[in-house]
């Protein structure tokens, strides 16, 4: 989960379609003003997150003077979690793991390090859109408070606002995005606060380590680079208090890949402290096959990415029996792999998923996969989608899905194309990746054909024992027999050396209509 949950409600980076109200525009930047030189306040907050199914209550406090300093307390289930800001830099620091990070004031680079104050003086930083809704009161102290309701987008997220219309202060926040949903409300709110100036200082307690974000240059090369694939995976051990908090996310790096494949200087870019320990010391066991330049091995930059997921805390309702199926309220199509585009590979991918109380996709999985990279782009594609939730006795419910995405190139009438791809790797091994791909000559013919191999892929990726295992017709078979052993791969490795690997190829292509 993307936590904390602080720097979640306090993004400003939405995007979205919809009208632009100037009339909720000037709200935002009287908010804004009142921020930069209004009052000193101590705010008391409650309100509860969710993500992927998951939902956690928590509550806390924050103190803002302005134009930009922040304090923020914040207990999320059993996990206490302190952010800093003296306007030139905000710190994020969680006791239990005695992790801090530091990122400039303002920064909104990712939900985990956004900074809360931007909040409080940028609510019209990045603004795409605004519109204003019926005005409806919050409850404060034991008051009531008439708001503004100012629905705002950005570019991940999508805001609504309860804004006092005495003091443009905001009351009330909730914030959507793909995976996750926060809904608080200020309970208690106390003007002019007696302060010393120290709650803005950060001193890291004793023992307390820093996670950087320092992202270096990649080695530059020049020539053909073959890439490196993972050969040997650690998974991490999941922190007991992340998963006592429901805490998952992703974790991200970049990592300088010795000659040997061994991972070095490992360099954080993004995620949550409490996980990102975790992912460090899976990550240092990794190997990956040697990348070779021009034949050469050499050290190479990558991008490493770690995901924290846990089980939904509760079940999913079945289609039927009075729970109504969710609905495509909108859609992301996929995008080709390059490698499945080389191999122009077709087919469909089969997964199966929840679709929470609030139209979002979650516990995707693949039930029936196509490969060369496809089914990592499907469940890319329908991560982002939204559907309209289904329902049970007219409340909305998490319900069972099944989606099958299919993958077409233009079009592939009358042209050669793979249909089906099965590597069977040795146990341990990674498997060839597909570098160089030849197909027969087009088909002029009436009727539609497939061939199925059989090879294996040897030491230096080049195919052997290619037979024909089936084929509609034997007319096609000697063609796609001299196509299919020029093709080349990466071959598969285990334990740092390259092996053998049988492959399954179904060539197909379809008649052509009527020109």
């Amino acid at each position: 989960m993307k936590w904390p949950i602080i720097s979640l409600v306090f993004l400003a980076f939405i995007a979205a379609d919809g009208q632009d109200s100037p009339q909720a525009r000037a709200i935002l930047d009287r908010v804004a003003q009142a921020a930069k030189a209004g009052r000193s306040y101590r705010a008391d907050f409650s309100g509860s997150a969710e993500n992927t199914g998951t939902k956690v209550a928590f509550a806390g406090n924050v103190i803002f003077q302005p134009p930009g300093k922040i304090r923020a307390a914040l207990k999320l289930g059993p996990v206490e979690i302190l952010i800093v800001g003296d306007g030139a830099q905000t710190w994020t620091y969680v006791p239990s793991t005695k992790h801090y990070r530091k990122v400039a004031a303002g920064a909104t680079t990712d939900l985990e390090s956004a900074d809360p104050s931007m909040l409080l003086g940028g609510v019209a930083n990045g603004l795409v859109a605004a519109q204003s809704a019926p005005d409806e009161d919050v409850m404060l102290d034991g008051s009531t408070v008439h708001c503004y309701v100012i629905a705002a987008d950005y570019a991940t997220i999508h805001f609504t606002f309860w804004i006092d219309q005495t003091n443009y202060v905001i009351l009330r926040v909730k914030a959507s995005s793909v995976q996750t949903t926060v809904d608080f409300t200020i309970n208690k709110f106390t003007s002019e606060p007696a302060l010393t100036g120290n709650e803005f200082v950060f001193t890291p307690p004793e023992g307390a380590t820093e996670i950087t974000s320092t992202t270096p240059a990649a080695p530059k090369v020049a020539g053909t680079i073959q890439a490196a694939t993972l050969i040997k995976r650690v998974n991490p051990e999941y922190p007991a208090d992340a998963k006592a908090a429901r805490i998952q996310g992703t974790v991200r790096f970049t990592a300088l890949l010795g000659k040997d494949g061994t991972v070095k200087d490992l360099q954080l870019i993004s995620g949550h402290p409490m996980l990102v320990q975790a992912a460090m010391d899976a990550v240092k066991e990794w190997v990956y096959q040697p990348t070779l330049l021009n034949g050469e091995a050499v050290e190479v930059r990558t991008e490493i990415v770690v995901n924290f997921g846990l089980e939904p805390a509760v079940g999913a309702y079945r289609i039927g029996g009075g729970v109504s199926a969710p609905r495509v309220a909108s859609k992301r199509e996929p995008q080709y792999s390059e490698e499945a585009r080389i191999g122009r590979l077709e087919g469909t991918v089969t997964l199966s998923l929840v679709v929470g109380e609030n139209g979002t996709p979650k516990n995707i999985r693949v039930l029936k996969p196509l490969g060369l990279g496809l089914d990592e782009k499907a469940i890319e594609a329908i991560s982002v989608w939204q559907f309209t939730p289904g329902q049970k006795e007219g409340n909305p419910v998490p319900v069972m899905a099944t989606i099958e995405v299919n993958f077409r190139l233009l079009d592939s009438a009358g042209h050669w194309h793979l249909t089906r791809v099965a590597f069977k790797p040795p146990e341990g091994a990674s498997m060839p990746s597909v570098i160089k791909a030849k197909f027969p000559r087009d088909s002029t013919a009436e009727e539609s054909g497939s061939v199925v191999l059989t090879l294996d892929v040897d030491e230096r990726g080049s195919p052997l024992n290619v037979h024909v295992e089936k084929s509609s017709d034997a007319k096609w078979e000697e063609e796609v027999l001299a196509a299919a052993r020029e093709w080349r791969f990466t071959p598969g490795q285990r334990s740092g050396a390259a092996v053998v690997v049988p492959l399954t190829l179904e060539f197909s292509f379809a008649r052509k209509g009527p020109q």
